[in-house]
């Protein structure tokens, strides 16, 4: 999206991975605990856009520092956080924990920012944390609705903000809060598949998790996740449609089923 608006992108590719197709920038290959790498990515840039690292609760929010740290040695204007709703000290779910200490910590670093609060992806309703088999996708059992954003809607947000960051927090959500039963029964519908919402507890979905896990922390965050969803962390409302340009409006969940964005996730589940 920024590159039809003719940005300059450098992209921070993970080692073995490869950059978005089709999609004319420069590429650095690091993470974010490879100082050189990440030094190399940031020098003589404008905006830095800092997502979730790939790592466990608590060295998250290690390496989002350094990313910020790096970015204002080397002189960046602005840099732009992929926070998510729901971040506290006092969330059950892991990663909402780093969030809230990775937003301190860019703060604290005195560099001029924004912290986009984004809603829980529609594409998680098919993710491994709720996913079963034949077509079962659990949920906790005490509900609580969830404010539902396909990943292209939050994309189309993330690019908006890039363009001209306005510092602050933006949060952004799709345009109704919808619990894991009826959003499974919705998506089911409209992907004419035989998807169905069974209900379980937190604890159960840690153990069936951790059956299969490779790290005791999965099963932590598929506990996390359950309480959070029961809490209502996830279910404020926040319009998206005001960071959107062009012809489309914000998706419903039948609206990104149909366009074919979960055909694969279904066929895994």
């Amino acid at each position: 999206m920024l590159a039809r608006r003719s940005a300059s992108l450098r992209f921070l590719v993970r080692k073995g991975s490869k950059p978005p197709a089709n999609i004319a920038a420069e590429v650095v290959s690091g993470s974010y605990d490879d100082d050189e790498a990440l030094g190399r990515a940031m020098a003589g840039i404008d905006v830095a856009f800092v997502v979730s690292a790939s790592a466990s609760p608590g060295m998250r929010a290690e390496l989002h520092a350094r990313a910020f740290r790096t970015a204002k040695r080397a002189g960046a204007r602005h840099v732009v956080y992929l926070s998510l709703q729901g971040r506290s000290p006092e969330s059950p779910y892991p990663f909402a924990r780093d969030h809230w200490q990775s937003e301190e910590s860019l703060r604290a670093s005195g560099i001029p920012h924004t912290i986009l609060r984004n809603g829980k992806y529609t594409e998680q309703l098919l993710a491994a944390e709720l996913r079963g088999s034949d077509g079962v996708i659990h949920g906790p059992t005490q509900g609580g609705a969830i404010a539902w954003i396909s990943r292209r809607d939050s994309a189309r947000v993330i690019a908006s903000v890039l363009e001209s960051p306005p510092g602050g927090v933006v949060s952004y959500t799709g345009p109704e809060a919808v619990s894991v039963q009826h959003a499974v029964a919705r998506l089911a519908r409209a992907l004419g598949a035989p998807l169905h919402f069974v209900g379980e507890p937190s604890e159960v979905a840690r153990a069936r998790v951790l059956a299969k896990a490779e790290a005791r922390w999965q099963g932590d965050l598929a506990e996390g996740t359950y309480r959070a969803i029961s809490a209502g962390e996830y279910s404020q409302l926040h319009d998206a449609s005001r960071w959107l340009t062009g012809d489309h409006g914000v998706e419903r969940l039948e609206d990104t089923a149909r366009r074919g964005a979960l055909d694969e996730l279904w066929r895994a589940s």
